[in-house]
């Protein structure tokens, strides 16, 4: 999935996100891939964790899970990182299409647990890195409370809504299609349902028919239909599969089928256009 994105307004608003609420945020694609971030810098003990290799994976994997919840629950969550700190997720939609993430933290919810700190010495001795200072970089991460995250979630959902109203990060739609493309490549031999693309996509059903329609102008049943009789083609001119493997192989399952299909699509029989082929 590739974006069409204007990076200078992304950080303008991830800027003035940050002058009003002090907080870091950062927005990723809808691959998990960083965009940017602002400010660039983590918090202290943050810092520390992404500049170890074995901490930053458990970072990442943070992250990853968070953001497989959102793509599930399709709204924004509060969550737990590895270390203990709250951070919060928010999906960026092109119309019915999760296309990205925006998420802020490295902050600790308040009433703050008493034993943080101690956890966080836990878990740095469980990775093995030696820090003597903890309780200080642990004064140093943002105090907010439940409620005042709350809000600033609402201020971030906001902003995703602005970020899509405005398109300034919206899906490449020719991309949508080599995802689609491959996708019924690699599962022409299944049955291939509008259902099963919705779920692959997360998209509704109505923004899949449009999406093909104002891409390549038909149907879903039409376009995989049209994709079996390339491959069909293909396989006629390329090798010496019998029509009935093909018929298998292209999913069609019933060879009068395939037949009937092939011919209306393509204007003459398989053996004709086998035979036109090797000329």
């Amino acid at each position: 999935m590739t974006l069409n994105l204007e990076l200078e307004s992304l950080e303008n608003i991830i800027k003035d996100f940050y002058n009003v609420t002090h907080i870091r945020s950062s927005i990723y694609d809808g691959n998990y891939s960083k965009i940017l971030s602002y400010p660039k810098e983590h918090s202290p003990i943050c810092s520390i964790m992404h500049s170890n290799e074995k901490t930053r994976h458990f970072c990442s994997q943070s992250n990853q899970n968070a953001f497989e919840q959102c793509k599930k629950e399709k709204k924004v969550i509060i969550y737990t990182c590895h270390m203990g700190l709250s951070e919060v997720a928010a999906p960026l939609w092109d119309n019915d299409i999760i296309i990205g993430y925006i998420v802020f933290g490295q902050i600790i919810r308040s009433p703050a647990e008493t034993s943080l700190t101690e956890s966080i010495q836990k878990k740095c001795q469980e990775y093995g890195i030696d820090i003597q200072n903890i309780p200080e970089l642990v004064s140093q991460i943002d105090l907010r409370t439940e409620k005042e995250i709350l809000s600033i979630a609402h201020l971030m959902e906001a902003c995703t809504c602005y970020i899509m109203y405005r398109e300034i990060m919206r899906l490449n739609r020719g991309s949508f299609i080599m995802k689609l493309d491959e996708y019924i490549n690699n599962h022409l031999h299944d049955k291939i349902t509008a259902s099963a693309l919705c779920q692959e996509f997360y998209m509704s059903r109505t923004k899949l028919y449009d999406t093909l329609n104002d891409t390549v102008h038909m149907s879903i049943g039409r376009y995989v239909k049209r994709k079996r009789i390339d491959r069909a083609k293909q396989l006629l001119a390329d090798t010496d599969m019998t029509i009935l493997e093909i018929v298998e192989q292209t999913g069609f399952n019933n060879y009068n089928y395939f037949c009937q299909v092939f011919k209306k699509e393509v204007g003459m029989t398989a053996n004709q256009y086998r035979s036109q082929a090797a000329n």
